[in-house]
């Protein structure tokens, strides 16, 4: 039997939990994957049907959100979610790799120790996403709509690494808590599309 993974974003309450289960049951339907992926500050800390465990962390390390939780209390990561690795968009060697944003007053700027400190996430192993993956993802989502750049969301990033890194290649992938849609400078509709491919593709499943 495969191991299973999970990538569970930070969008609000999904309806059908109350439909299916409780809100606290979907929560240890979580707990149970094998690896539990998170992204950011992970919003929705302390309510029951996100889970309690996180074992990877995927943040963003450039920008405006970058800079929001390199700041005291932004990384505010509640000891039984405290993961055991985390792993950054982008360092100094990958800065520029992602289309600017020009209203962005802290784009291109690089924010990872900052985080760190702020989560209490100092002396975890890092990692960073190899700039051709990151290519690979902008690519994607060019051809989602009609050859612009646009700059994936961290969920988009995190689920692409873990159905296409080898070290993931044994276990079979679900998604839970994403909603696509919030900045209007993702291409929610390209990421919901490719998502929606790769569902269909078995790649991945939906909780």
């Amino acid at each position: 039997m495969r191991k299973r993974l999970i990538v569970v974003g930070n969008a609000p309450r999904p309806r059908h939990i109350w439909q299916r289960m409780t809100p606290a049951r979907f929560g240890r339907k979580i707990d149970a994957f094998d690896v539990v992926v998170r992204c950011n500050e992970i919003k929705n800390r302390n309510k029951p049907w996100i889970g309690e465990r996180t074992d990877v962390l995927f943040v963003r390390a450039e920008g405006s959100p970058a800079h929001r939780m390199s700041q005291p209390g932004g990384m505010a990561i509640p000891p039984s979610m405290r993961p055991g690795r985390v792993i950054f968009s982008c360092d100094e060697s990958s800065r520029g790799l992602y289309p600017p944003n020009p209203d962005d007053p802290h784009d291109g700027l690089i924010f990872r120790e900052a985080i760190l400190e702020s989560g209490g996430l100092t002396g975890l192993p890092v990692a960073t996403l190899s700039a051709s993956e990151i290519r690979s993802v902008i690519g994607l989502l060019a051809e989602a709509s009609g050859g612009t750049p646009t700059i994936p969301s961290m969920g988009l990033l995190a689920i692409h690494h873990v159905t296409t890194a080898p070290e993931f290649t044994d276990f079979e992938v679900w998604i839970a808590g994403f909603k696509w849609r919030g900045w209007i400078g993702h291409n929610w509709e390209g990421e919901r599309a490719i998502i929606e491919k790769w569902r269909k593709e078995r790649r991945l499943r939906f909780l």
